[in-house]
């Protein structure tokens, strides 16, 4: 039988221990328990062994942190990486990005990385109806971006992005020609306007 002693010091001395010290502390004590032809009667010993349970339990909690800290730091990379995205003017990868990000927010249950997340989101769809589809004069595909902006702008209560949407949906149908209907959305505009006292447009 190998000896319970100095697998009782290999683990106390893991305590406490990053979680590559932790692999290799782990490593170690099944260097010594594999070659043990009494491996039953160790492992009922080592559960006996408050040494090896204080162990396992900090390094299970170790491990469960580390987890999730890679988790939230994937999170906001991916916020950052969809602003990118935005600033060089790749509307659909900024998009993608911001949906992957959504997803991870609600998977960690991060409230502030999913209101980011939809921000991104949010500012993906206007500039593609913006700078892409309605300088290319494709208006339909630019309303329905605005449309899906005008939705998420108040999902997150964000007075000037749901004017902002309101007034690329109005630009929208009056170039389609649908001047009563751009009207509409240009008053809901002007009413966010006489609310808050901000410009209907800005530079």
């Amino acid at each position: 039988l190998i000896s319970l002693a100095s697998l009782e010091e290999l683990f106390s001395a893991g305590q406490g221990a990053s979680v590559t010290q932790s692999f290799a502390v782990d490593s170690q004590a099944r260097a010594l328990i594999s070659p043990n032809k009494n491996l039953v009667e160790t492992a009922s010993s080592l559960e006996k062994s408050p040494a090896v349970s204080q162990y396992l339990q900090s390094n299970v909690a170790s491990q469960k942190f580390q987890y999730e800290e890679t988790k939230d730091s994937q999170l906001y990379s991916l916020i950052q990486r969809g602003w990118n995205f935005i600033d060089d003017k790749e509307y659909d990868d900024a998009l993608n990005i911001s949906l992957k990000a959504l997803d991870l927010s609600r998977e960690i249950n991060d409230k502030n990385g999913e209101k980011m997340s939809k921000e991104v989101q949010f500012y993906s769809w206007f500039q593609l109806g913006e700078h892409k589809l309605y300088v290319e004069k494709k208006y339909d595909k630019a309303l329905d971006v605005f449309l899906q902006a005008l939705e998420l702008s108040r999902e997150l209560d964000n007075k000037n992005s749901e004017k902002m949407s309101l007034v690329g949906v109005g630009d929208a149908y009056l170039e389609l020609k649908k001047y009563s209907k751009a009207l509409d959305f240009y008053g809901q505009a002007l009413l966010i306007v006489k609310q808050t006292g901000d410009l209907l447009f800005e530079d």
